[in-house]
């Protein structure tokens, strides 16, 4: 066929390349988009992942303390609402990863608007994903943040999300855990496959957490092994602009940050 040729769609119960077809979904919209600047993103940046794990001992009992007091508030927060107050917290002590690269210019942001990748069923019955913005993620009450993204939820579902919507983003925070991928946790969320892999950076942004579930594990604890819930979660940041110095104060922000996150959520 030549390139002037157009190439006939697709269709179900076809065979290419000897396998048959059970379903073909176009690239275009939304997906179209997020792969088109996915690729760019690699392209265009020095992308370095690291990864850690961290003691969820004491994020658990905060959560459950928040979830304790539902029938009062009205809310039961997700691990993402709490994973992006202590995103934005650790973005106000390691400012570098706050920034952006454009053009031949570093710039850092004085805003902390945390883009949050949040996968959605769309109109058509299909899965979808979307980056809504938490603007000043940091002046944020965890209250505000949860509900910003319920109501961001109900718009994505029913096609009424806004350009101002996803726009402004200076960090993303990405939470695989919360999809059900893996082996199941005796607190029932996922581990395994969704906690081995790196997320891509959502340009012209220098950095993105991901984080997939927790688990328990054995860990050493004053030379003795003991078991405890451990949370393994990824730091991809573009080495353009941040040093591995950089990378490892943020994480290790992120870190001291979870393992006595009480003073942040709960005050």
């Amino acid at each position: 066929m030549t390139t002037e040729e157009k190439k006939e769609p697709t269709v179900p119960g076809s065979v290419v390349d000897s396998k048959k077809v059970k379903e073909v979904i176009p690239l275009r919209g939304i997906r179209r988009t997020l792969a088109t600047h996915m690729h760019r993103s690699l392209q265009e940046s020095a992308q370095l992942s690291g990864s850690s794990g961290t003691d969820m001992t004491e994020m658990i009992k905060c959560r459950e303390t928040l979830n304790s007091k539902e029938k009062e508030t009205g809310i039961h927060y997700t691990w993402t609402d709490l994973f992006i107050k202590i995103a934005a917290e650790a973005l106000r002590l390691v400012p570098m990863m706050n920034s952006s690269l454009i053009d031949r210019e570093i710039i850092i942001w004085d805003d902390i608007n945390i883009g949050v990748a949040l996968d959605f069923e769309m109109r058509d019955g299909r899965r979808g994903l979307i980056v809504p913005v938490v603007r000043n993620a940091d002046e944020k009450s965890i209250a505000d943040v949860h509900n910003f993204l319920e109501e961001i939820k109900e718009k994505g579902k029913i096609g009424k999300l806004m350009p101002d919507d996803t726009a402004g983003g200076t960090f993303t925070v990405t939470n695989t855990g919360a999809l059900g991928g893996g082996r199941g946790s005796r607190t029932g969320i996922a581990t395994g496959m969704a906690s081995a892999s790196t997320p891509v950076i959502n340009q012209p942004q220098v950095g993105i957490w991901g984080m997939g579930g927790y688990s328990d594990t054995p860990v050493v604890v004053d030379g003795q092994v003991v078991v405890r819930p451990v949370l393994y979660h990824h730091l991809t940041f573009d080495h353009r602009v941040l040093t591995g110095a950089d990378s490892g104060m943020f994480g290790g922000a992120l870190h001291r940050l979870m393992l006595n996150p009480g003073p942040l959520l709960l005050e």
